[in-house]
């Protein structure tokens, strides 16, 4: 989610231009493909039992008919179920949304000019996806899904699903993940809006018992636990390391414990994250917590952790867990590191900036000083840190921008300057 261009003539359009891409898709031309044999298409009046391109089916035939590796490209509109689920997958299948319904080929899809509604009418699931299968999703609005349990988005056990460029608002779980569940098995969540969902146990994201899973470039925001961890929750058992990489984690609430991101009992890696203006009792920005023979091990690299003044705290550790900091700012917070168990827990920071009410814990080569964030928690000119990091295994920012610019920067984005180019007329009156 690009944020920022070397070439801007107003910073008014630059935040102009975030705003809308944080309401929106993320920008994509419309993407063009020659049907296949196992290429099924679905409308909301299709009658058909063949599901071709020219002679489209309804979405309940092409779910019965799909095979391992069949594509399933779905028209605009809204689509919903009197079943468990309105869609429940267990073949290897890919269900496109934004299809522009035409019956002749080529196949065009454009998620923002066609959105494709998965409606789970506040009464059932949106996706359920059965053991060992890894479906695609992609350019779908799943939404007011509801999981008597868990994942009222989808719910995924035991099996390998991408979910990528699609929106995932206002579903509910009683218990875990509002929007998206992961019980093992493996998930690449991908450049997706998953915004205002709710649960018990983690609004947004509820990731447990080894799952291998990688978060990348999502935006994750407006989520909220009545128990704990408003955007993501990683849980259980040290087996696998979940990478959060380049995601937008914001004005998330947590409840008892993790506003913004949670690791419990196991391992992550956050590396380019903004994480802003989460609200929790403890860990507004990050909770960790570990138990005995299930130690959590986190290791944060270049991310940019930025509270309200009325937030507690920017990390939370409260037992036997483990932080490996580098890179990163802190600030807003009344405490940026809060050690609740100085005995058991490990902290390692290098090369950090902290700006918080008060900052015990500062670790090698800290900057105490405002890091000088614009509105959208990107550097500025004469921020302090501009080239105050140590070279790391981090090669873009968050806006996929290249690190380093001269040194490396702290926080999620590596500061380039703006250049203003002149307004010019030519004789013709032309721009």
């Amino acid at each position: 989610m690009n944020v920022k261009s070397k070439y801007k003539t107003s910073t008014c359009v630059l935040l102009g231009a975030v705003m809308l891409l944080m309401l929106a898709f993320s920008a994509m031309l419309p993407e063009i493909a020659h049907a296949d044999p196992g290429d099924l298409f679905v409308t909301i009046a299709g009658s058909s039992l063949d599901c071709t391109q020219a002679d489209p089916c309804d979405l309940a035939t092409a779910i019965l008919k799909v095979q391992d590796s069949d594509t399933i490209y779905l028209a605009a509109g809204t689509y919903n179920s009197t079943s468990a689920a309105v869609v429940s997958l267990a073949e290897d299948v890919s269900l496109y949304g934004g299809w522009d319904g035409s019956i002749t080929a080529p196949i065009v899809r454009d998620p923002n000019l066609h959105p494709t509604i998965l409606d789970g009418q506040n009464a059932r699931r949106v996706v359920d996806i059965s053991a060992g299968s890894a479906p695609v999703l992609d350019g779908l609005i799943l939404t007011n899904g509801y999981g008597d349990y868990s994942g009222g988005g989808v719910r995924s056990v035991s099996s390998h699903p991408t979910i990528q460029n699609c929106i995932l608002q206002n579903n509910h779980a009683d218990g875990d993940g509002g929007a998206i569940f992961i019980n093992s098995g493996s998930a690449q969540i991908l450049d997706n809006q998953i915004i205002n969902n709710s649960g018990n146990w983690a609004g947004g994201l509820r990731i447990i018992n080894n799952a291998q899973v990688t978060v990348r470039g999502n935006f994750i925001s407006g989520n909220t636990a009545s128990n704990s961890v408003g955007g993501i929750d990683i849980d259980c058992c040290g087996g696998s390391v979940v990478n959060v990489e380049g995601n937008w984690i914001t004005r998330n609430s947590g409840g008892a414990y993790g506003g913004g991101v949670a690791v419990v009992h196991t391992d992550a890696a956050l590396v380019n994250n903004i994480i802003a203006e989460n609200t929790a009792s403890e860990g507004a920005g990050v909770y960790l917590a570990g138990m005995e023979g299930y130690t959590a091990d986190v290791v944060m690299i270049n991310n940019t952790l930025s509270g309200l003044s009325s937030s507690d705290h920017a990390i939370w550790l409260d037992q036997l867990a483990s932080a490996y900091l580098t890179n990163n700012i802190l600030s807003g917070f009344v405490t940026g590191i809060h050690d609740n168990d100085p005995i058991n827990n490990m902290i390692s920071a290098d090369h950090n900036l902290f700006y918080n009410t008060s900052d015990p814990v500062l670790g090698k080569d800290a900057i105490q000083a405002d890091p000088l964030l614009d509105t959208q928690y990107h550097l500025t000119n004469g921020s302090p840190a501009i080239n105050a990091g140590i070279a790391v295994q981090n090669i873009i920012d968050i806006d996929g921008d290249p690190r380093p610019n001269g040194s490396y920067d702290l926080g999620a984005d590596e500061y380039y300057p703006y250049t203003f180019l002149p307004f010019v007329i030519n004789s013709a009156g032309d721009s």
